[in-house]
Parts: structure tokens; C-alpha cells; sequence
């Protein structure tokens, strides 16, 4: 056994390793860090108003064994610019804002430290800091300079071992394991036209092809009985409950409980994506809508949601079947434990209350002990 220092997966994640001989090539297990180095660049660029550094990552290639990106760490240097304004760096994740910093500037590590709320991850992952700074000082002879700002390599993200939601990004979390891809033998009997498809669903779900196992179902009217995460083409799912349903005649109809939110008829040249569950296990389904399957012309790019609806162009419509008006989101995401505590809250009146209801019994007992 040995240890690769880079590997095309994400690069600084340190990862055992061990040859193949059989197929020459190098089989790579990751190790089980807490912390994850972030993929981009780090390096120094002069900012006189505005400029962004990314990272990208894919959610599988940092999450393993149920652990997930939950706190980011952004070390970053500024230098002094002839402004009096200090110079702020915003951190997003997918375009949602997670933190921000008015930064000291005097050339020493700052630390922006922020939480990612699990709505913000998705199975491909961009993080971008944006930095912005006053270019010009009171004095309006001066002329405007750019001032250096550095990502410092010391950045990176804190992961955490939580039960991966039942959405697109929770399925990208369990498929860093371990999956299974099943397809009707039909597909094997037009690879040139099923083999894009699966390659680019797959892709977009976060599906390791490192530890993906490949299952093919002679009957495609048998309902299949996945052993772990799965990916299912075209084929019924025992004991899978289905909010979106898609049949070859191009109906659609997408429930919620004993609700119909959607009733659409005669689609074609469609798809739909869902995740399911199954048995106990999770996984995702994909069904043509229509005679006709859609021909993705570009990488597929999963949103926040657990259904998508998917055309040429890719997805047209991303939703949550469960959670269609966002309210079991919004109480996730409701402070619990200490965090409920820390924030300024009515909360804050039960402790006060008993000090001061102690203190009120303490001059009691001194007042009687006085007449005494």
C-alpha cells in the first residue's frame, strides 16, 4: 500500500493507494480526514475594486462514510490600500451567500469562517470568494492602484458525519461510497445512443465510477430490488415510492401525499429524475417521458430539490416533491441546542428569569434576617 499526494479526484487529498496489475492502473481509496483542502489555487492577486477566486469540487470526491462539508474556513492576507475603507471578502457557495468579513488589512491572516447549510450543497460544488475594496481615498487627485489580496493555502473545509438528506446532494453524499447503476437490456442493445445518457446522469448525480457497480435487468417489466444506493434506468423499483410518474405515452403527474400538484399529457423528447426510497435504500430513477429520450447536448447541473425535469438543454424544472412549499426546509434549518442559545432570542428570558427570581430570594432572606 502506498499514497498518492494528488490525484485527479481532488487535488491535496491524500489518498492510499495500491497497483493493479491486471489492469494497470492505480485503485485509490480515500482516507478519513476531518478537514478537506480546497481544489483551487491559491495564490495573490491585486484588486483595485472588485475580484472573485473559486473552487470547484464535486460533493463525492470529499464525502465518504456519511461525512459532508459543514463548515467553511477561507484564510486570506490583504494589504493596506490608499482608501480608509476596509476591504470585505463575501464567501458563496453556489451562488448562495454563507459569510462575509470587513477584513483588518494589514498584511497578517484573516480567518472567514462560515456555515454550510445543506440546501447550499449540490453534487457539483462551487466555492467563490468575492473581494471588494474602496480604489480611491477622500482625496480624488490620487490616482486609483490596485492593493494585493491572497487566498492562503491554509484554507479548506471542515467535514462532519450527518444523515444525508433525501434530495439530489444527499444522494451525491451516499453514491461517494458505494452504488449501484442498474439498466434494462435494451440499453446494451444501442450503447451508441443509452451510454451519453447514463455517463452524463451519472456524472450529474455525483456517481463515483470507482465504486460504481453495473447491474442489467433481462426483464424491464420485473421490478428491480436494489442492495445499496442506487441509479435506475427505465426500470421499476420494488417497493419504491415514486412522487413523479412518467410513462411512455408522455403523461406526467407529480404527487405530493394524496395531493396532485401536476397532471401533464402528450410530453415527449423529456426525462424525469427523482430520488426514491426503496426498501431502506436510497437511490434515483430516471424515465423517459415520451417515445423519444432527450439528447443532453451539455454536462447536467443538479439544483437544490429531490425531482428534476429534464430536456436537451438540460434540467428545465427542479423541485421537491416532499417539500414543495419549503417549510420542512425552513424548520431544519431552525437553531437547536446551544446554537439556539448563542443567538440573541427569547430564549434568553428563562435564564434571566431564574437569576433573577435567585436574586430576589437572596434579599429576601436578608431583609428577614436584618429585622431578626
Amino acid at each position: 500500500m502506498t499514497t498518492l499526494n494528488s490525484t485527479p479526484r481532488a487535488d491535496g487529498f491524500h489518498m492510499p493507494a495500491e497497483w493493479a496489475p491486471q489492469t494497470q492502473v492505480w485503485m485509490v481509496w480515500p482516507e478519513r480526514p476531518d478537514n478537506w483542502r480546497l481544489g483551487g489555487k491559491p495564490g495573490t492577486v491585486d484588486v483595485l475594486a472588485k475580484t472573485d477566486w473559486s473552487a470547484s469540487f464535486p460533493l463525492g470526491s470529499v464525502a465518504y462514510d456519511g461525512r459532508v462539508p459543514v463548515t467553511a474556513m477561507i484564510d486570506v492576507a490583504a494589504a493596506p490600500g490608499a482608501s480608509g475603507t476596509p476591504p470585505v471578502a463575501t464567501l458563496f457557495l453556489n451562488d448562495y451567500l454563507i459569510g462575509a468579513m470587513q477584513l483588518t488589512a494589514d498584511g497578517k491572516k484573516e480567518r472567514i469562517e462560515a456555515r454550510i447549510p445543506q440546501y447550499a450543497l449540490a453534487a457539483q460544488n462551487t466555492l467563490r470568494v468575492s473581494f471588494q475594496r474602496q480604489p480611491v481615498s477622500n482625496q480624488c487627485l490620487e490616482t486609483p492602484q490596485a492593493f494585493p489580496i491572497s487566498v492562503l493555502p491554509t484554507s479548506h473545509v471542515v467535514l462532519d458525519k450527518i444523515t444525508p438528506d433525501e434530495n439530489f446532494s444527499g444522494m451525491a453524499a451516499r453514491f461517494a461510497t458505494d452504488t449501484q447503476i442498474m439498466v434494462p437490456k435494451a440499453y446494451l442493445e444501442r450503447p451508441a445512443s443509452s451510454l451519453p445518457q447514463v455517463i452524463r446522469v451519472a456524472s450529474a448525480s455525483g456517481v463515483s465510477p470507482l465504486r460504481a457497480q453495473l447491474s442489467v435487468s433481462d426483464d424491464a417489466s420485473v421490478a428491480v430490488t436494489p442492495a445499496k444506493a442506487f441509479l435506475a434506468f427505465e426500470l421499476p423499483v420494488k417497493d419504491g415510492a415514486e412522487s413523479v410518474k412518467a410513462s411512455n405515452d408522455g403523461h406526467l403527474l407529480i404527487n405530493h401525499k394524496e395531493q396532485t400538484l401536476l397532471d401533464l399529457k402528450s410530453l415527449n423528447h423529456l426525462a424525469s429524475l427523482q430520488v426514491i426510497d426503496a426498501g431502506g435504500q436510497h437511490g434515483m430513477v430516471y424515465r423517459t417521458l415520451g417515445g423519444q429520450a432527450p439528447v443532453f447536448e451539455r454536462p447536467l447541473l443538479l439544483e437544490r430539490g429531490n425531482a428534476t425535469l429534464l430536456a436537451d438543454n438540460g434540467p428545465i424544472a427542479t423541485f421537491d416533491a416532499k417539500d414543495p412549499t419549503g417549510s420542512q426546509m425552513i424548520e431544519d434549518e431552525q437553531s437547536t441546542g446551544l446554537d439556539a442559545w448563542r443567538k440573541p432570542s427569547l430564549l434568553w428570558l428563562i435564564p434571566a428569569g431564574i437569576v433573577l427570581f435567585l436574586i430576589l430570594l437572596l434579599a429576601g432572606r436578608s431583609a428577614r434576617r436584618n429585622r431578626s
